[in-house]
């Protein structure tokens, strides 16, 4: 009884003694069940965090930061969903200033990334905690439907919906804009000309509305912002043609010519009026 409460007595005192190395194995050896990890002398501190977000067929940077023990090398080790292979070498690497010990940052750009996958990064005597990378689609407009207000003297009925991004209507019309994207959005951007982008407050989870008045011919452009943060990548930029109205034409048709009637003739005027849009009222003044 006395040697073992000695031997007891022991690992505590050594586990005091040495609480960064044989300290923990001792205790490990006492409790086997505890999940208290083993001291390395190699530290790696994942730069840009554990869940990584990259958009679907681009390029992404995997970094970390080693310190304490720094090894010649690095390694890093890919999980597509069949268990993790074997470990590729990170030779890219740059010396950190500053700080009480030298820092090496390790990088391995993987391009491009088409498909979820876990990594994990080994250096010296530690590994790195799983990083989860998802790849994700960017926004993209997928429908644009347009209809016109046009001003009265043209019409009092707005014209029917239609698929169009060049937008053509009558100078002092308005058009209405409804899109869809492929994807929620968080945020949706309108550009006229060569003005600020304004943020559309109409938002519906994946799509928008807007309205442009027709006061002048401009570019607009759309950007769209996804509730994962990232903008489309094709420029949504088309044209804004406002025709101007010109002046009705008028035709006399008949008489042709100089006619002399008597007092109480009646004589029949003919006329052809015309317009590219439309007439408001027509009159004749003796």
């Amino acid at each position: 009884r006395n040697a073992a409460l000695g031997a007891a007595a022991l690992f505590v005192l050594l586990a005091g003694l040495f609480p960064d190395y044989a300290g923990i194995g001792i205790l490990r050896l006492l409790n086997p069940f505890s999940v208290r990890p083993y001291p390395v002398r190699t530290q790696i501190a994942v730069l840009g965090g554990h869940e990584r977000k990259v958009a679907r067929g681009e390029g992404l940077v995997l970094a970390a930061e080693i310190s304490g023990a720094i090894p010649s090398k690095a390694y890093i080790r890919f999980n597509s969903g069949h268990g993790y292979g074997h470990r590729e070498p990170i030779t890219t690497q740059g010396r950190r200033e500053g700080g009480r010990e030298p820092r090496v940052v390790f990088e391995y750009e993987y391009n491009p990334v088409v498909s979820d996958f876990t990594c994990q990064i080994e250096a010296g005597d530690n590994v790195s905690n799983e990083i989860r990378v998802r790849a994700l689609e960017r926004p993209e407009l997928i429908d644009l439907l347009v209809q016109y207000r046009r001003p009265s003297y043209v019409s009092d009925e707005p014209t029917p919906w239609k698929k169009e991004r060049s937008l053509q209507q009558v100078e002092g019309s308005k058009a209405l804009l409804h899109g869809t994207a492929n994807k929620p959005l968080k945020k949706v951007e309108l550009r006229l000309g060569e003005g600020q982008p304004v943020p559309l407050a109409d938002l519906a989870r994946k799509g928008f509305a807007a309205s442009i008045d027709l006061s002048k011919s401009m570019d607009y452009e759309l950007f769209l912002t996804c509730e994962d943060g990232f903008t489309n990548k094709d420029k949504i930029r088309h044209k804004v043609y406002a025709d101007g109205d010109k002046l009705p034409e008028i035709q006399w048709k008949h008489p042709a010519q100089d006619m002399e009637v008597a007092p109480d003739a009646v004589v029949s005027l003919g006329l052809l009026l015309q317009d590219d849009f439309g007439l408001l009222r027509a009159g004749v003044k003796f």
